[in-house]
């Protein structure tokens, strides 16, 4: 079955530079773990300083536990997640892609 993935997040006021910096280094270490689908990324024109919503879309939830969890097991992706992020909440969606 296949499903999108949608994540909001909310940040420190204009921190997009930050935030922006950050995402670069996940995508670049998705596209070399490869198994990851690309990301697209929107910030409502009503906020543009404070939100951002993206979203990616997967075959299964098996192929996205494989993906995350090859990330999770990383180097790099360790080193990702000690610097300080510009995101102050996040909220995760699933939804399903009707065939």
């Amino acid at each position: 079955m296949k499903f999108m993935e949608r994540r909001i997040q909310t940040l420190e006021r204009d921190k997009w530079d930050v935030y922006w910096s950050r995402e670069k280094r996940w995508m670049a270490l998705e596209q070399r773990l490869g198994g990851f689908p690309p990301k697209r990324h929107y910030r409502p024109l009503s906020d543009l300083g404070k939100t951002v919503v993206w979203e990616r879309d997967w075959e299964s939830y098996a192929a996205m536990e494989a993906a995350y969890e090859k990330e999770l097991a990383d180097p790099e992706a360790q080193e990702l997640f000690e610097i300080p992020s510009a995101i102050v909440d996040e909220c995760i969606e699933l939804y399903v892609i009707p065939s």
